[in-house]
């Protein structure tokens, strides 16, 4: 097995970071159990790699830091040289240094606990189809994708105006507006807007009350969530505008 092999020390502990294919990922896991399993080798999983970082004050970005986190309240200071004739930022950090923080990453305090990423797909999950039924991100791209291709079909058999689909595909996203609340307020307004609750309730009216509008309407609504998904914008969490139940926006998988 072809592999790379680490030692950034990045669990905090003196260990080994071993990269493989994923093809070869299970054969490596089995053998390196096997290998120790005299020696009491055990595995342990993502929570117990988070409470070792945290005692060697190893931050993890989308968890512990963000965007919206400075080096001091990161408890990153050190890596700042503050006595630099000047760099970008430095008038802002020397007031953040001089006052009480607002926020400490390492008090166990946040004024909102962020919401801890999306794990991956278990490595042991199988392969070919099973694989796949097993990963809930790409089912729920796959559904995406499905409620797509029936809203257009559903929306051409009613002989729908495609320029009010046009002009109306992207109107859902309007209730990114509830951000101007908060976070909190935001992610509630945002996922109100991208849930089957309200397209449903007007696909309802519609066919209930004979309404070809309210029905086109639901179409294009339900268009818009399928097009989310299918492309990996989820429903929002409250930690961050780029955290969703499918992931982080710009995140690699």
């Amino acid at each position: 097995v072809n592999a790379t092999v680490a030692r950034t020390g990045y669990t905090g502990e003196d260990g080994f970071e071993i990269f493989v294919a994923n093809d070869d990922a299970s054969t490596v896991w089995d053998a390196l159990l096997a290998a120790g399993r005299d020696a009491g080798l055990k595995p342990i999983g993502l929570g117990a790699r988070d409470t070792l970082r945290l005692e060697a004050r190893f931050s993890l970005y989308g968890n512990d830091i963000d965007e919206t986190t400075n080096p001091i309240e990161a408890g990153l200071g050190w890596v700042v040289k503050h006595d630099k004739a000047m760099f970008v930022g430095k008038e802002s950090l020397q007031q953040i240094k001089a006052s009480p923080l607002p926020r400490n990453g390492w008090s166990g305090r946040w004024p909102e606990r962020p919401q801890p990423p999306p794990q991956s797909p278990d490595v042991n999950a199988g392969s070919g189809p099973v694989r796949f039924l097993l990963n809930p991100v790409a089912l729920q791209r796959l559904e995406g994708g499905i409620l797509v291709g029936l809203s257009l079909l559903m929306y051409w058999k009613q002989s729908g105006s495609w320029v009010l689909y046009i002009v109306l595909i992207l109107s859902p996203d309007l209730f990114v507006l509830g951000y101007l609340r908060g976070p909190r307020a935001g992610a509630a307004i945002y996922n109100l807007g991208h849930t089957w609750l309200l397209p449903g309730v007007l696909a309802a009216g519609g066919l209930i009350g004979g309404t070809p509008l309210l029905a086109s309407l639901a179409l294009i609504w339900f268009g818009h969530i399928g097009v989310d998904r299918l492309l990996g914008y989820g429903l929002k969490l409250s930690s961050a505008f780029q955290d969703t139940h499918l992931g982080r926006i710009g995140r690699k998988s």
